[in-house]
This record gives structure tokens, C-alpha cells and sequence, in this order.
């Protein structure tokens, strides 16, 4: 669901609040859903065009180093772009 960090422990626990009845969700246009933590996206909210598939859609991810991944998005029609979120810990 849009390319979100699930997990940042802190000594064994997920600091990072996940909705277990998500767990599984795959986005289908005009669902409406409040996803919890990790998201990343544009804005403002307000005043660029609505955007689900950024927020909710399917991302890629890819491992691409020692703590070390890369998120992607597919690209937004409405408002031409795609995220790439690069995510390191340590």
C-alpha cells in the first residue's frame, strides 16, 4: 500500500503503528481507507490532484545494500510524476 516503511523497531518492537486487518490489502480504485504509518507522498494534500494510486497503489521494492532499500512508485497520471523513496537505518 503505497510504498510504506511497515517496520522501525526499537529493542524488538515495531515502533510504527500497522492495522492488522490491512495486513494483506490490495488497493483497488475508489476503496476509501485511512492506511496507517510509513506513507509518503505530495502535496499539499489540497491542491495538487488526487492521487490514490501514489498513496495506496502497488510500489516496487528493492534491497540495495546493507539496511538499505528502495521504494518505488509507478507513475501518476494526474499529476505526471512517481516517487522514489530511498530508505537507509543504522
Amino acid at each position: 500500500m503505497g510504498g510504506r516503511v511497515l517496520v522501525y523497531e526499537l529493542q524488538g518492537n515495531n515502533v510504527l503503528y500497522i492495522d492488522p486487518k490491512l495486513n494483506g490489502y490490495i488497493y483497488k480504485p475508489g476503496d476509501i481507507i485511512e492506511p496507517p504509518a510509513g506513507r509518503f507522498d505530495i502535496g499539499p494534500e489540497f491542491t495538487v490532484p488526487a492521487h490514490p494510486g501514489l498513496w495506496l497503489g502497488k510500489w516496487t521494492a528493492k534491497i540495495t545494500g546493507p539496511r538499505q532499500a528502495e521504494l518505488i512508485s509507478r507513475k501518476d497520471t494526474a499529476n505526471r510524476c512517481a516517487i522514489n523513496k530511498k530508505v537507509q537505518t543504522g
